[in-house]
């Protein structure tokens, strides 16, 4: 039986994922069984929440993510989008 709060074969994009409430959702995320792609302007941080995520033995990926760049954004999601299509997305602005 499937719990009810099983993510298992949803794909996740947090924006934020670097750190703080985002690398908390990012890792609860993963913990429930989703594949998670991290993003964030910080991509060393959003690189090291991918890498606790795998190092508990979920999915995730990083990318860095300027929203103010707003020409940037459609290469990211393009890619993501080509790689999988992402079923949640929780963003964490300030």
């Amino acid at each position: 039986m499937v719990s009810m709060f099983s993510l298992e074969g949803k794909n996740a994009a947090v924006v934020g994922g670097a750190s703080g409430i985002g690398e908390a959702v990012a890792i609860a995320f993963a913990e429930h069984g989703a594949s998670v792609l991290c993003l964030d302007f910080d991509i060393t941080g959003a690189l090291d929440t991918a890498a606790t995520i795998t190092d508990m033995g979920g999915e995730a990926d990083a990318g860095q993510l300027n929203i103010l760049e707003g020409k940037l954004l459609l290469p990211l999601f393009s890619r993501s989008i080509k790689k999988r299509v992402s079923d949640i997305v929780s963003a964490h602005l300030v």
